[in-house]
């Protein structure tokens, strides 16, 4: 089934680079039209900060979705962002959907660019929905190679998410991150996303948890 948020998905962004912060889910396609408004806080990590992001989502048809996204870490610099993803149905039960994101700081003494490609694969088994997505990010300190596995349960009337992910480096250290996402839909409209996650850093046997609330607010197509 088709709702019309997008971006929640992609919350393996918020492992070594900027990225825009986001909260346990799946992507799926907005709807026409200007209908999507999404918020995320998060606080917690490895560097303890709180880091915020607002995204307008944008439904341009035949699967197709674009998004603009503000992101904002404290005492750092604004970084600006552009997603585009495609939705398309494989069959009654399973999914795929590939996204590119860009993302820019305008700050003139952090000047900075990096770029994300990747893909999700999702598919019904039972009541429970798996999923994939692998995906690679390029910033200033070269690639970094990312894999997610998820799980959706549908426990009336949340949507749990479980996901496992790992992101390795080119210095081949690597994060690996376990996060718990209960998604609750409010209405029609509105949907809360909270968020635990615990993750070990690479280069180290430390680890960090932190908590997240996102809020997604959507215009019904018509």
């Amino acid at each position: 089934m088709h709702h019309i948020k997008g971006l929640a998905a992609l919350s393996v962004m918020v492992f070594l680079t900027p990225g825009f912060l986001t909260a346990a889910d799946l992507i799926e396609a907005w709807a026409p039209g200007l209908s999507d408004f999404e918020f995320y806080i998060q606080t917690g990590g490895e560097a303890g900060e709180t880091v915020s992001s607002l995204a307008l989502g944008y439904g341009a048809g035949h699967g197709f979705s674009l998004g603009l996204i503000l992101n904002n870490e404290h005492g750092g610099p604004e970084q600006l962002g552009a997603v585009a993803f495609w939705s398309r149905d494989l069959a009654v039960d399973r999914q795929l959907d590939v996204w590119i994101y860009s993302e820019a700081t305008p700050a003139e003494d952090q000047e900075s660019n990096e770029w994300q490609l990747g893909i999700e694969w999702s598919w019904v088994s039972g009541r429970m929905q798996p999923y994939l997505r692998p995906s690679v990010t390029r910033s200033e300190d070269g690639y970094h190679w990312q894999q997610l596995l998820g799980l959706m349960l549908p426990l009336d009337p949340v949507e749990l998410h479980l996901e496992l992910s790992a992101e390795i480096a080119a210095s081949r250290a690597y994060d690996l991150r376990f996060a718990v996402g209960p998604n609750i839909t409010l209405s029609e409209a509105v949907e809360l996303l909270p968020e635990i996650s615990w993750t070990r850093h690479p280069g180290s046997h430390e680890t960090s948890w932190a908590l997240s609330l996102g809020c997604i607010l959507t215009r019904s197509p018509g």
